[in-house]
């Protein structure tokens, strides 16, 4: 038999074993939970979406003389384009916005303004992020979106939105008043460590967080006054107008949309 105070020393040994190993299985759980994961690539999921937005129309231009005549009209390349120059005819100071040079003469075209004929929204247009979590546990766990980093995106556009500083101010106009709220060409979702949405997650699925911003669209034509400028005398004839497609997805800022998405493991 043990004496007594060998008995006492073996407790003791057994109880330092044990009161040692219980921080060792603590951690061990700890570290088996899962941790979420922020992406600013699109998911399998998303890029399904994205992929889907139809291609913005290539634009057509048609031109209307003052007997309210109209035929279809080449639209006016880039390549064209000549910048701001300011003519004068008869004590009317004419600025076009962009001009063709046929060498003695000139077609000028002066902004006039925007004719919206169609408007849509889409609450998926503008991706901004994702956070994913591989449940591997027992419980539901809660998936928490914060924006880890910055990202930031552009307004997608067709004809001369972009070109035209006029077209492209009446196009952001028109969409705030459609929208009734901010509507911007650019916009950057700054990193935070808010948290902004959430979503739980089944034991044994992948769940998927993704933000983005609503996009907004207009489609319609941008119409120009056409002169007709002769070089040597500065001469300007007025002959109707010139009307071109152009159509805008403007971002809204202020309006996120989220999609939960769980995939079996």
């Amino acid at each position: 038999m043990l004496s007594s105070w060998k008995r006492t020393a073996v407790s003791l040994l057994i109880a330092s074993v044990c009161f040692a190993s219980i921080p060792i299985i603590v951690a061990a759980e700890a570290n088996n939970e899962p941790k979420p994961i922020f992406s600013v690539q699109p998911s399998e999921s998303d890029l399904e979406i994205l992929n889907s937005q139809p291609k913005e129309p290539e634009p057509t231009a048609w031109f209307v003389d003052n007997n309210g005549v109209a035929s279809s009209t080449p639209v006016i390349s880039k390549e064209e384009l000549n910048g701001e120059i300011t003519y004068s005819s008869s004590g009317e100071v004419i600025t076009p916005s962009f001009v063709e040079d046929y060498g003695t003469y000139i077609y000028s075209y002066s902004w006039q303004h925007y004719v919206q004929n169609s408007e849509l929204t889409d609450p998926y247009r503008f991706f901004y992020g994702l956070v994913s979590l591989e449940n591997r546990t027992g419980s539901n766990q809660q998936l928490k979106y914060s924006q880890t980093n910055s990202v930031s995106n552009t307004w997608n556009v067709s004809g001369k939105v972009d070109i035209e500083t006029e077209f492209r101010v009446a196009m952001l106009a028109k969409l705030k008043a459609n929208i009734g709220s901010s509507v911007s060409k650019s916009w950057t979702q700054q990193s935070s460590s808010t948290i902004e949405s959430t979503m739980t997650v089944r034991p044994g699925y992948i769940g998927e967080l993704s933000r983005y911003k609503q996009g907004a669209y207009s489609g319609g034509s941008g119409v120009w006054k056409k002169y007709k400028i002769v070089k040597s005398t500065g001469e300007a004839t007025d002959l109707g107008f010139y009307y071109e497609t152009g159509t805008a997805w403007g971002i809204c800022e202020n309006i996120d949309r989220w999609r939960q998405v769980e995939i079996k493991l």
